[in-house]
């Protein structure tokens, strides 16, 4: 995961969002990871609305 991880922080000059995937499978986040770093493309996290805030 931490390889994983260097990758992106390389490739994009910017940390995944590991925050946004609390209670997310290990296994999940390392595809997801992974598939950003074969498009080439950061992870584009979804807007939150003001009604769906705690």
């Amino acid at each position: 995961m931490n390889e994983l991880l260097e990758k992106y922080q390389d490739q994009f000059d910017e940390s995944f969002p590991l925050m946004l995937f609390m209670g997310v499978d290990k296994e999940e986040i390392k595809a997801k990871i992974e598939e950003c770093l074969e498009n080439d493309e950061p992870y584009d996290a979804p807007e939150i609305s003001e009604d769906e805030l705690i």
